[in-house]
């Protein structure tokens, strides 16, 4: 997972990775064909297509 400006990768391989560096970190337009999540009004938006996250539990630490 990578998430520049809060806008969440999803599939990263080393050759997106790369990209995500030269489009959306050096010319700020994220790679949105390999987004699942953007920032919004409550929080993060689940772009269609991605499947649902996993919450995990809370708190409790080992």
């Amino acid at each position: 997972m990578v998430q520049p400006d809060n806008i969440w990768y999803r599939e990263v391989t080393a050759d997106l990775a790369r990209r995500i560096v030269r489009e959306h970190l050096e010319a700020n337009q994220p790679v949105t064909s390999h987004v699942s999540f953007t920032p919004g009004v409550q929080g993060l938006q689940q772009m269609s297509g991605t499947r649902p996250g996993v919450e995990k539990p809370r708190g409790a630490t080992e």
